[in-house]
């Protein structure tokens, strides 16, 4: 059994268990990563006197 351990792209580690001892799985991982999400964004709440975290990259997408 070989094992061998790779990182993808966006720095995740994969794990290949072989059967066989002449695998080769040295290839690396070469995609085009989207850009990363916006961030969540806090703002204050005079009404209520606390902070609410607001996930305004969402607010252009459609409803069901």
């Amino acid at each position: 059994m070989k094992r061998t351990a790779i990182t993808l792209a966006d720095g995740r580690e994969l794990v290949y268990f072989d059967e066989r001892d002449d695998a080769v799985r040295d290839q690396p991982d070469r995609r085009e990563l989207p850009p990363p999400p916006p961030a969540s964004q806090l703002r204050y709440d005079p009404l209520t006197d606390e902070w609410v975290a607001l996930a305004v990259h969402r607010q252009t997408r459609t409803f069901l």
